[in-house]
């Protein structure tokens, strides 16, 4: 680790530090040396400069191994621009959305877009100290929803204006809610994932290795009668119900046996052939950190 390193390790900055706009916090000429990594929301061009403006918070979203790491192999730290939100939006709030993301900083909500950030010179952070940090379910928060606007998992916007109504029922959030330790994830496999009107669909969820078998059962139980319901759907016939099997293109095919295997019961090659739902912004909302395995 060079000096420069060190003295952001000494002032304080890792994942999670912010910086607030303000010119006691930030020089002009400080501020004229940052680059920008900005996108222009109206026609998705990079904008040509760094367009900072007072009040706004500055996150840091590199990793601590990368901000620690010497100069000459990461001369920046990269940050989101957070604004004030006069009018939060609840599908904004725990990585729901993939463009934007509320957060409360200082006992105020303020708003991210994925188009904005800013790289900071490790020579200006040297010279600087974090106004404050995220706690960790918040940091934990941003690095989810920065890491799912590439990995989440594509559907069919057919299919999702079918599915998720149901899935998103008060009653079924609740469920998740309450078994979100046990539920690793809730995994589709479609017989195609082309835009259509008609879908054989396929729905397990991923239990941990170690729930209790009450717990399991009451999970079966649900998910039995979620999976009548999504067989209920016009349009969609559910694969457990149906007997309907999967035709990979691997040589095998996928046969659903149960809605819900334990992570010891099924095999990494055949949830490989799923997509995973995206419902993250659930598990954090419960403060669980714990989101089970990553998005295909």
């Amino acid at each position: 680790m060079n000096d420069t390193a060190a003295d952001l390790i000494e002032n304080g900055w890792r994942q999670g530090a912010f910086l607030t706009v303000k010119k006691k916090n930030l020089s002009d000429e400080q501020r004229n040396r940052i680059v920008n990594t900005r996108i222009n929301e109206k026609d998705r061009r990079p904008e040509g400069k760094n367009r900072l403006k007072e009040g706004e918070v500055l996150v840091a979203v590199s990793q601590d191994c990368d901000i620690a790491a010497s100069v000459s192999h990461e001369p920046y730290v990269e940050f989101l621009v957070f604004s004030l939100e006069d009018k939060p939006h609840d599908k904004n709030f725990f990585t729901k959305s993939s463009r934007y993301l509320n957060l409360e900083i200082s006992c105020k909500i303020f708003k991210a877009s994925i188009w904005k950030g800013v790289y900071i010179d490790k020579s200006i952070l040297a010279e600087l100290k974090p106004c404050g940090f995220l706690p960790t379910e918040e940091t934990v928060t941003v690095a989810v929803w920065r890491a799912n606007r590439y990995i989440r998992s594509a559907l069919p916007d057919s299919f999702n204006k079918k599915f998720f109504p149901v899935l998103e029922k008060a009653e079924n959030v609740s469920f998740f809610y309450t078994h979100s330790v046990s539920i690793r994830g809730i995994y589709v496999i479609l017989d195609s994932y082309e835009e259509r009107e008609e879908y054989e669909v396929g729905i397990i969820a991923l239990l941990r290795h170690d729930i209790s078998p009450d717990e399991y059962q009451e999970v079966l139980n649900f998910f039995d009668e979620f999976l009548n319901e999504i067989d209920s759907i016009e349009g969609f016939t559910e694969a457990h119900n149906n007997d309907v099997a999967f035709d990979t293109g691997r040589n095998f095919k996928v046969e659903i046996e149960s809605p819900v295997y334990r992570e010891t019961e099924i095999s990494v090659g055949e949830l490989s052939m799923y997509k995973k739902v995206h419902l993250d912004y659930i598990s954090l909302k419960g403060g669980i950190l714990d989101l089970g395995e990553p998005h295909r």
